[in-house]
């Protein structure tokens, strides 16, 4: 599993993160890499303890080859502190595995 740090951006709501989680059939986290997946789901945490779905959202780089698409994705998870992945890509800025 790798962990990504996204690009901080100010979140309206105090003391809220928001997690990006990739995934085909909407229960597993996405296997492969991350520009890949169907789709993301979008939770926010409150407070460190609440924690619910947001949104989903389309990827429409799934299908593509294109050079650099795990940078096109994070447009897509802009403002997403935190994304969690099973692998990011080759050229995935910021990430550590674990």
């Amino acid at each position: 599993m790798a962990v990504l740090k996204a690009k901080k951006v100010k979140i309206k709501k105090e003391n809220s993160v928001r997690i990006a989680i990739p995934t085909n059939d909407g229960i597993n986290i996405f296997p492969g890499m991350l520009g890949m997946a169907k789709e993301m789901f979008i939770y926010e945490i409150q407070n460190g303890t609440q924690f619910r779905l947001i949104e989903k959202r389309n990827n429409p780089y799934e299908s593509t080859m294109q050079h650099l698409k795990t940078l096109d994705v994070y447009e897509i998870l802009h403002d997403c502190g935190i994304i969690i992945s099973a692998k990011i890509g080759k050229k995935g800025i910021y990430s550590k595995r674990l």
